[in-house]
């Protein structure tokens, strides 16, 4: 069975929930993205603030994921949805560069992007 590194950077960087979308836990380490920018959406469909990453000047940080299979990978791309596209990408991690597949923003539409999302702010007032 094939595994794959997912880089997560925004909702799935919380165990919990990684979980509740996949049903399963993997390992995971910090790791870095060079040459894309997070931003918070403002959403249409939901009230939680939800990140999302562009191609442009800037590092993010975030969640070196391994052991991903091809059945997670499938679940994981019904949760990001059409707003997304899966990219494969290098990152950063203590171990040195590593390829890792990854959710960009595919919207063309720069309005509904504001500013940094805050994965604290996230846990402190929408993790429940």
């Amino acid at each position: 069975m094939n595994t794959y590194s997912l880089f997560v950077y925004g909702t799935l960087q919380f165990p919990e929930i990684m979980r509740n979308v996949t049903g399963k836990t993997f390992p995971a380490r910090p790791a870095r993205l060079q040459g894309y920018r997070r931003y918070r959406v403002r959403g249409d469909q939901t009230e939680d603030p939800y990140p999302a990453v562009v191609k442009e000047k800037g590092v993010v940080q975030g969640l070196l994921v391994s052991g991903i299979d091809e059945a997670t990978l499938r679940k994981i791309d019904q949760y990001e949805g059409g707003e997304y596209t899966r990219k494969w990408v290098k990152v950063l991690s203590e171990n040195g560069p590593r390829p890792a597949w990854t959710y960009v923003w595919n919207h063309s539409e720069p309005g509904r992007l504001q500013g940094e999302w805050d994965s604290e702010e996230f846990r402190r007032c929408f993790l429940e």
